[in-house]
């Protein structure tokens, strides 16, 4: 499928989920959320939100679920292996702390030994921790889906299949993060551990929700933190890290070091200004503790030149971006400054989404379902 025709398809996806969602919101506000579909005659009936959630849950996920085997470069490479080891029954060992997702395919493969099987398995899992995620914390969640589709994490999905595991877990236990109960968030940050062991980065951000960010610190922290990164990578790092695995990885191997992202300080620092603003006035703990997440990425994207493999910290630092966008959108308190903020958060976000698309990031751009790869 050309890269034109397959654009057209995850939009239309996107469309009717985003649809879906929309008339979700609508039926809230209408105080008809609840109400019941009745089907044959009332002898089967199910909540009208549930069966609307439903709709909304199937465009995008069966495009992801029923995908050819080369729409992402690590479907036929990276995670066909994984498949393979699960079928030849290596050791557990053989993964170290990241056996998480072997043992995920050892389970599906016990019931069918089929890589379309897994990768339907999968894809329904991730999904379905990320949808339910959006509906039920976002403020608006129709919003908050065009913004996860637009910064490009619905086709990370494709890939990086074991890191984005790893978040969609995360997410579904940042609600201890909210009620201040560390020992529940460790184990969830410990089972996301199994699936990338990078799932530790998101361990510390526990400690930010009781810290109120103002715009002054905010300024403060990005000249400290623009000083402080330089010192750090080319100093303190090295003087710990001189003679293990850790040290070559990040300064002997070229491809893991970092270059400038600038569509990322673009997009991070558009988004902070706008929560900075908002904190001038309205800094309750929640948009506080996204304004932090969104701080860190900022500053990630600004020291991308020294900071290794920073594109996948970004994928954790903007983990939650889909639901501060529309967060922040309606913490602003005049119609004017909300369309404004809305119309320049969605422009920079579609030139993201434009940039992404026309590199062939992910490698999504041609899309194909499973039995069009097997001819």
């Amino acid at each position: 499928m050309s890269s034109s025709s397959s654009l057209l398809l995850y939009l239309s996806g996107l469309g009717m989920t985003v649809l879906f969602l929309f008339i979700i919101e609508v039926q809230k506000k209408l105080d008809m959320f609840d109400r019941t579909v009745y089907f044959e005659g009332e002898n089967l009936c199910i909540r009208r939100s549930l069966f609307l959630a439903i709709l909304a849950f199937i465009p995008l996920w069966y495009l992801m679920a029923f995908r050819g085997i080369r729409v992402g470069s690590d479907t036929v490479g990276t995670y066909y292996r994984y498949y393979e080891y699960s079928i030849r029954d290596y050791p557990i060992s053989t993964f170290g702390s990241e056996f998480g997702y072997y043992v995920l395919n050892k389970a599906i493969i016990w019931f069918a030994s089929s890589y379309h099987i897994v990768l339907i398995v999968v894809s329904s899992i991730m999904w379905f921790l990320f949808f339910s995620y959006i509906c039920k914390n976002s403020v608006s969640p129709c919003l908050s889906m065009v913004v996860f589709f637009l910064t490009f994490f619905y086709f990370r999905q494709y890939n990086g299949v074991r890191q984005l595991l790893a978040e969609a877990i995360i997410l579904q236990g940042f609600h201890y993060i909210y009620e201040r109960k560390f020992i529940k968030y460790c184990f969830v940050i410990a089972l996301a551990f199994t699936f990338h062991n990078t799932a530790i980065f998101l361990l510390p951000v526990y400690f930010l929700y009781k810290i109120k960010l103002t715009p002054k610190m905010t300024g403060i922290i990005i000249i400290v933190a623009k000083f402080g990164t330089s010192i750090m990578v080319n100093n303190v790092l090295p003087f710990f890290l001189m003679g293990t695995k850790y040290y070559r990885m990040i300064y002997d191997i070229t491809a893991y070091k970092g270059g400038y992202w600038i569509s990322d300080i673009i997009v991070s620092g558009t988004v902070l200004l706008f929560c900075v603003f908002v904190l001038g006035y309205d800094n309750d703990s929640k948009m506080s503790f996204n304004t932090w997440l969104i701080l860190i990425s900022f500053l990630l994207a600004v020291n991308s030149n020294m900071i290794p493999m920073v594109g996948r910290l970004l994928w954790y630092s903007n983990i939650n971006l889909m639901v501060c966008v529309p967060l922040m959108i309606s913490k602003y308190q005049r119609k004017l400054d909300k369309a404004l903020v809305f119309c320049s958060t969605m422009l920079i976000l579609g030139m993201y989404f434009y940039q992404q698309w026309s590199l062939g990031i992910e490698s999504v751009q041609h899309y194909s379902f499973w039995l069009e790869d097997m001819t």
